[in-house]
């Protein structure tokens, strides 16, 4: 819960609803409908963000995940609490159009975790 801590001092305007995600679930791999979704952890998420250079590319987001194929799956860090997922290619970010894959990040994350319930 260290890393968790840390991550909400670093980024304390994510969404409510994703550190409520990651205090129960701090990373998950599986299906959610039809789509493959990949939820870093905590320390993941910090080390992918640095790594795939969103501040760089595109400051104005955050890597929550992937999809397992290349694409990451953000949120901005910015906006109101009920702000989108996407869904952004890794490579050639800068120049790409987010796909919004949930409509907030806490039915994203109710998604998620229905979907990890299923797993058990």
């Amino acid at each position: 819960m260290h890393t968790l801590r840390f991550l909400r001092q670093k980024f304390p305007t994510l969404p409510a609803s994703y550190f409520e995600l990651l205090s129960k679930l701090d990373g998950w791999e599986g299906f959610v409908g039809d789509n493959y979704v990949v939820l870093f952890g905590a320390a993941d998420a910090l080390v992918a963000t640095d790594e795939y250079q969103l501040p760089v590319y595109r400051p104005d987001y955050f890597a929550l995940g992937s999809n397992g194929g290349g694409e990451l799956i953000v949120c901005k860090l910015l906006g109101s609490e009920d702000r989108p997922a996407y869904r952004l290619p890794a490579i050639g970010m800068s120049d790409a159009t987010p796909i919004e894959i949930a409509p907030t990040i806490e039915v994203f994350a109710q998604a998620v975790l229905a979907a990890a319930a299923g797993d058990a």
